[in-house]
């Protein structure tokens, strides 16, 4: 088996509690089952909006996700 390394950051930290977390995943999945997965963990994260960064890329929906990855989870965040 192998591990997903998730971070969260902003508000997102006060669902998932300390983090990073690790989670066991076959060789990969796809983008939504991870994210159903966290939803399932963390049923807070429904009432937020955030994006799934791997490797410092945002991915969605069939988009693969292997094991070794980095995940953040982001919350909507402005600029000035």
């Amino acid at each position: 088996m192998n591990t997903i390394r998730v971070c969260a950051f902003g508000p997102l930290t006060e669902i998932i509690g300390e983090v990073p977390i690790e989670l066991g995943v076959e060789l990969s999945v796809s983008a939504a089952d991870l994210q159903s997965e966290l939803l399932r963990r963390f049923p807070g994260l429904g009432e937020r909006q955030y994006r799934l960064a791997v490797d410092e890329r945002f991915v969605e929906g069939e988009e693969r996700v292997g094991g070794g990855s980095e995940v953040a989870l982001l919350p909507p965040f402005g600029g000035g």
